[in-house]
């Protein structure tokens, strides 16, 4: 019942015309598209959205990916037994979602990804307080709306939950790392 974004129009038709051009070539595939506007991303200063995220129930994956950078498949993977091997968070193992339901698999989400950090103290401190294994037992899509919901309740702008990982970048542009 709405209209489509332009940039859904644009990705559907480079996913079809060459398909469309490789099996009838003379098939005239020529349409004009409609203009993608750039949208500026929200990113909410660190200062004002640690205050809101600080003892908060997802307090832990949030600093997992503004302070580590960690994607959401990454943090559903960490757990005590295997991520956490003397002060240091390895990702070995990620968690995604098929059809549904959370499925583990071995490693980062792409081989350069597997990686080891040094877990800050107040990042420990938390994961010592975990509970179990796994450091963050919640579904990806639980995790997002109560990070919208936090932002909502403290009148801040919607953000992505990804967008905490370009808050890292940008603390560490800052700090010129």
């Amino acid at each position: 019942n709405k209209p489509l974004a332009p940039k859904t129009i644009v990705n559907a038709y480079f996913f079809i015309a060459p398909i469309l051009q490789k099996y009838n070539p003379e098939l005239d595939t020529e349409v004009t598209l409609p203009e993608i506007k750039d949208k500026i991303p929200v990113i909410i200063p660190a200062e004002v959205l640690m205050p809101v995220i600080i003892g908060s129930s997802i307090e832990l994956p949030c600093l997992l990916a503004a302070w580590l950078s960690l994607s959401m498949s990454e943090i559903r993977g960490l757990t005590k037994s295997k991520s956490v091997v003397y002060g240091q968070l390895h990702i070995v193992e990620t968690v995604v979602d098929v059809d549904g339901k959370p499925v583990r698999k071995e490693g980062g989400k792409e081989e350069k990804r597997t990686r080891a950090f040094d877990i800050p103290p107040y990042i420990q401190y938390l994961i010592d307080r975990v509970e179990g294994d796994i450091l963050v037992p919640l579904s990806g899509q639980a995790i997002y709306k109560r990070f919208s919901r936090i932002l909502a309740k403290n009148n801040l702008p919607h953000m992505s939950f990804h967008k905490l990982r370009n808050l890292n970048a940008s603390v560490m542009a800052m700090l010129n790392v």
